[in-house]
């Protein structure tokens, strides 16, 4: 496996035991990883966590954030369909 999807299991693993810290953490990382590849949709993920966490704490700018930048992924891998 590539560190990218280790660390997005890590991080989708970190938000399900509802471990922020960590699953903010694995989150950043793999999609710091996924610059160097090609992971098409599964970098909604690694966004999907970040959103969630901070919004959770209250950080409304940097949800909305990666809610868009999820948005965007949903759309190209759509439209990459077509």
């Amino acid at each position: 496996l590539h560190t990218f999807e280790i660390n997005r299991m890590k991080a989708i693993a970190h938000s399900s035991l509802h471990i922020s810290d960590s699953s903010i953490f694995y989150a950043d990382i793999s999609i710091h990883n996924a610059k160097n590849i090609d992971v098409g949709d599964k970098i909604i993920h690694p966004y999907g966590i970040l959103a969630f966490n901070y919004y959770k704490h209250a950080k409304i700018d940097s949800a909305y954030k990666y809610v868009e930048l999820a948005h965007k992924e949903i759309l190209a891998s759509n439209f990459a369909d077509v």
